[in-house]
């Protein structure tokens, strides 16, 4: 039965909740099993009554390992365009690198540019062990950036800053070894700290490492890259899944709700349909955007089973 909604709570009692042995676990697991994130606390149990969490509809993935590996979609008559616009990324996504280096989750540009001087992207950064979320434009940045060790480690589980986000140190991830990250841009704030907010597993990050609040130019975004810059020819190694393009800012409910306890699901499974305007379920070796909006530019890779 559920547990009590008040009074006394204790973590025996949710452990049996739960059906496990109490000295097996700690009170993080239990509340990741929960479905809820950090900071952990038995208060949040009150009411809880254990389900099993939903049915993942994903049974792929995009495995990339070359240099070139990437996928790369096109919209001639973008839904959003200018610095003041509001969007949200979400995706699944896979670290396989055994050593530590940059890696660019995902990239929104003009189309067919040839320069970085104008450019939306996540990117992590190896040698600070961070997330840098940045609005480029005339070659001016506009950023917030945060680090995935020290007080937002409790958050991504990624502790050391020397090992880094690697393959030995994934943090929280669902039992095939993905994260949920999720990007939100509200472009009518003036600064970058109340412009950006990063979700690693629907728990937001809100330790900042540094912020820029370089002039924001407009450009329209017409070219979306996940994987690496299209330019660039650089590769990650690393999976995707259930990549999302939203024209709003997404919700903490909303990103619960996509997040659903760590099994990706479709949109229509979900319910977070709202303002979706591109979705690769990565469930086909010649993918199309769900929403009917983007075009497919390039794919490489390997479309994996799970």
């Amino acid at each position: 039965m559920a547990l009590p909604s008040s009074g006394q709570l204790s973590l025996g009692d949710i452990a049996t909740e739960q059906s496990v042995t109490l000295s097996n676990v700690s009170l993080r697991s239990m509340s990741n099993t929960a479905g809820f994130t950090s900071p952990d606390a038995v208060s949040e149990f009150y009411g809880y009554s254990a389900v099993p969490p939903p049915t993942p509809d994903t049974t792929k993935f995009w495995l990339y390992s070359g240099a070139n590996d990437r996928l790369v979609w096109r919209d001639s008559t973008p839904a959003i365009s200018g610095s003041s616009e509001t969007f949200s990324v979400s995706l699944w996504f896979r670290v396989d690198r055994t050593t530590k280096d940059n890696m660019l989750l995902f990239d929104i540009y003009p189309q067919g540019t040839t320069t970085s001087a104008n450019r939306f992207f996540l990117n992590y950064s190896s040698s600070l062990n961070r997330f840098v979320a940045r609005y480029r434009s005339n070659s001016v940045n506009f950023d917030r950036q945060w680090s995935l060790h020290g007080t937002n480690g409790s958050v991504t589980g990624v502790t050391s800053s020397s090992t880094g986000w690697v393959t030995s140190q994934r943090g929280y991830v669902n039992s095939d070894n993905f994260t949920h990250i999720v990007l939100t841009y509200d472009g009518t704030q003036s600064t970058a700290s109340n412009a950006f907010k990063v979700y690693w597993n629907a728990g937001e990050l809100t330790n900042q490492a540094v912020a820029n609040n370089g002039t924001r130019s407009n450009f329209n975004y017409t070219e979306i890259t996940f994987g690496n810059d299209y330019n660039s020819g650089t590769g990650d190694a690393s999976g995707y899944d259930e990549m999302r393009l939203y024209s709003k800012v997404l919700s903490q409910s909303e990103i619960d709700d996509i997040y659903g306890q760590g099994n990706p699901r479709f949109s229509t499974s979900d319910g977070v349909t709202t303002d979706l305007i591109l979705e690769d379920r990565a469930e086909s070796a010649t993918p199309t955007d769900s929403a009917g909006q983007w075009t497919l530019y390039a794919s490489s890779g390997t479309l994996t089973t799970l």
